[in-house]
């Protein structure tokens, strides 16, 4: 039973010897939403999703997955080499594992990749589209993206983006260390901090963010001044006189994360 959820997880607990991983994760993620999951190394991340992937068996909790295996697609960190291929025969080649797979050249045209040439040619960001077509070439429910730009350029990053974007329908969970590509791609974001859950919603309202106290700074007598507020508006008509180089801020999704993770961290020493 998927309960109406695409993932639906509750209670989630993972231990290697005596070192607990994860320690009690509770996520629902709906159909067709793209759903990224942030955290530090060695904070339970990979595990909770290599758990969900079927690639590690879970110490106790519940896990749904709303989709068969043949409608799960997962575009791995690091891909296996096949420089001798073609493009077009490897992505024909995992075609053949898949009941209804989409057309090969088609999908090797909607990530702009070129069919005839070998794999050991392809650049950095060329290889990273051949893995994401060979995690949609099963027509997924259900896609797993596990830090899928990791050492692109920003041009590259971006271009990946909007491939990304165009999958409607798609079921994503993302795990990104950029909280830029979350904040672009995600629906919803999760942060996970030594095996928890500390705080979920959208990029941005996560953490209170929409609501926090706004920054407003600006140039008196080449001072640059600065004052919080919760409502900038107000401060700035209520200000005597003129403020130069004005700028009002709220804090950013990165802020915001580095706080969480922060207070966590500082929680446990």
């Amino acid at each position: 039973m998927s309960h109406g959820k695409a993932v639906r997880v509750r209670g989630l607990r993972k231990s290697y010897g005596g070192k607990v991983a994860v320690a009690g994760v509770d996520l629902d993620i709906d159909y067709g939403e793209c759903f990224a999951l942030l955290g530090p190394n060695g904070a339970g991340k990979t595990t909770t999703v290599e758990i969900l992937e079927g690639h590690r068996v879970k110490d106790a909790g519940e896990v749904h997955i709303g989709a068969s295996k043949a409608e799960i697609g997962i575009v791995l960190q690091e891909a296996n080499d096949a420089g001798d291929l073609t493009v077009y025969e490897m992505v024909s080649h995992f075609a053949g594992y898949y009941p209804h797979p989409r057309e090969p050249m088609e999908l090797i045209e909607f990530v702009g990749l070129p069919a005839r040439h070998r794999i050991r040619t392809l650049s950095g960001g060329q290889r990273r589209r051949l893995d994401v077509a060979l995690g949609l070439v099963g027509r997924p429910r259900l896609l797993f993206l596990d830090e899928p730009t990791t050492g692109f350029d920003p041009e590259a990053r971006r271009q990946f983006w909007g491939l990304i974007k165009a999958l409607e329908g798609t079921t994503i969970l993302l795990t990104t260390h950029y909280l830029e590509e979350a904040e672009a791609l995600a629906d919803r974001v999760a942060v996970i901090a030594a095996g928890l859950i500390v705080a979920e919603g959208e990029p941005a309202t996560l953490g209170g963010r929409a609501t926090a106290k706004a920054t407003v700074r600006w140039q008196e007598h080449g001072t640059t001044m600065e004052a919080l507020t919760d409502d900038p508006v107000r401060y700035v008509r209520e200000h005597r006189g003129d403020m130069p180089g004005l700028t009002v801020t709220r804090p950013s999704l990165e802020d915001i994360y580095l706080e969480l993770i922060g207070e966590h961290n500082d929680s446990r020493l």
